[in-house]
């Protein structure tokens, strides 16, 4: 009796304390192999830890971009600023990858019960990882967007829940972590929107449920995100729609045939695995599940198209190719063995399952023979050919010495990040009213990128207008052949003006 009452594990059982403890320390264990591996730098972690310098040294343009920006959303530089608060900036990327990635995967043990199971679905991630290029290219990014992945597991885990036990707090646990994904950007906001309309048809009343209140909770934690959002971008900015202002500039410049082009091999290029995953999944769906595989399927699907849709809109797609690989995963966690499938479904379950997993196997081994179609690192990079900020400054500083440099939209300034706004000054939007009325005050240059759509809509129109016939007050001073300009304000202060004996 003594003995039992010292024994730390049974007193953590009758408290209820031991279930959280054990998941605690595999989360440990995941995220401290997770360190031992390696990490690739990304341009997206350069952006959000720019934003983050900038919230943190307090000035205006880290909190614009914190809720203007839908190309490097509020919940992953959130998830930076809290890690390098708590671990110091040079760990600050890695300790957030690491651990999202690890709290993903905990949740993708939780669909499997068994012991065994779980093993075996360690194993066969640690495999796929190791043998398939998309999914080795996505560990191993470091971007602060593998922060939507929790969220997302955590969402369908409990949809699965719902679908399994009907328990209502499933359903709101569901609820609230599509809601969070209203704050992760494009890909973020559509999976949430699906995973909230699969869960409201499910919740839709009927003559056998009469949960009428239900369909409401469900809808709430989204809207009320995304209602905040938009509250954010009004009060800070003083528009409301103005993180839309991106996206919108960017679909209005590309022709409707252009677009379902790109779109169309944006999904060519989508990880094999998912289809793979979702070939399996499918043949599951026999097994008599079928409300949690086809909940499944349609997120998948919007996963992937999410994805094809930013690319051929020419907007980052951040989340999106994340949510993709972490789609496929759920898919894998939720196949059932052959096993099972032979008990249930009989002999034309058996073909069907052999079928799928010949033509998943064939997808699979074609994945393995060619380089990553779907790369964080490589669809994120933007700061190549970029003149360097010394450059800059030693050329202005010729003429004009301290003169300081405007830079705007989020990853111009995130390139030339200035925290103290001694050289560059960054903001979000550029408006000429401003510019010219900062100019009266200092003698001020603009950096302009070229129009290739990296920095900035092919159709924005401000910069459009000035990279095609230039502006009634700038001067152009230098033009690189990457197309990089550096304009000068022909306004000056009165006492910088060098014209002013004219006067």
């Amino acid at each position: 009796m003594s003995s039992s009452r010292t024994n730390p594990i049974a007193v953590l059982a009758r408290a209820g304390w031991l279930k959280p403890v054990l998941w605690l320390l595999v989360l440990g264990a995941a995220m401290a192999l997770r360190l031992q591996l390696p990490f690739r730098a990304t341009d997206t972690q350069m952006v959000h830890g720019a934003v983050v310098d900038s919230l943190l040294a307090g000035h205006n343009w880290g909190r614009q971009a914190l809720v203007g920006a839908l190309e490097y959303p509020l919940l992953p530089t959130l998830g930076l600023l809290a890690a390098q608060v708590l671990f110091g900036p040079a760990l600050a990327g890695m300790m957030l990858v690491a651990l999202s990635q690890a709290w993903a995967v905990c949740y993708l043990l939780r669909f499997r019960p068994e012991l065994a199971r779980r093993v075996v679905f360690c194993l066969l991630l640690g495999m796929l990882v190791l043998f398939l290029p998309d999914l080795r290219a996505a560990m191993t990014a470091l971007d602060p967007n593998w922060v939507a992945a929790v969220p997302f597991c955590a969402a369908m885990f409990h949809l699965v829940r719902w679908f399994q036990a009907g328990v209502l707090r499933d359903a709101v646990l569901c609820a609230v972590n599509a809601g969070l994904l209203a704050f992760c950007g494009v890909g973020g906001v559509l999976a949430g929107v699906a995973l909230t309309l699969v869960l409201a048809h499910d919740v839709r009343p009927t003559a056998t449920n009469r949960r009428l209140g239900l369909p409401v909770l469900v809808w709430t934690p989204l809207l009320y995100c995304l209602a905040l959002w938009f509250l954010w971008n009004w009060l800070i900015l003083g528009d409301l729609l103005f993180c839309l202002k991106h996206l919108w500039n960017a679909l209005r410049a590309v022709a409707v045939g252009h677009f379902l082009k790109s779109a169309a091999l944006a999904v060519w290029s989508t990880a094999p695995g998912l289809w793979a995953c979702m070939l399996f999944l499918a043949a599951g769906m026999a097994r008599g599940e079928r409300r949690t595989m086809r909940g499944v399927l349609v997120l998948c699907l919007v996963a992937a198209g999410s994805r094809a849709a930013c690319l051929a809109a020419g907007v980052l797609p951040g989340a999106a190719t994340l949510l993709v690989i972490t789609a496929a995963a759920v898919a894998l966690a939720l196949i059932p063995g052959p096993a099972t499938v032979e008990t249930v479904g009989g002999q034309r379950c058996r073909w069907f399952w052999a079928l799928a997993v010949l033509a998943g196997a064939l997808v699979l081994a074609a994945d393995m023979r060619y380089e990553p179609g779907a790369d964080p690192v490589a669809e994120a990079s933007f700061a190549a050919g970029a003149p360097s900020p010394t450059e800059i400054t030693n050329l202005i500083d010729r003429d004009w010495p301290r003169s300081r440099t405007a830079v705007f939209g989020i990853r111009l300034p995130a390139l030339y990040h200035d925290p103290a706004e001694k050289r560059f000054v960054a903001r979000m939007d550029y408006h000429e009213g401003l510019f010219v009325e900062q100019a009266r005050r200092e003698v001020m240059h603009l950096l302009l990128p070229p129009p290739d759509g990296r920095f900035y809509p092919r159709g924005d129109p401000a910069f459009t207008r000035i990279n095609a016939g230039g502006s009634q007050v700038l001067l152009l001073e230098k033009q690189w052949d990457s197309g990089w300009q550096l304009w000068r304000c022909v306004i000056f202060p009165d006492r910088e003006s060098r014209l002013q004996y004219l006067q």
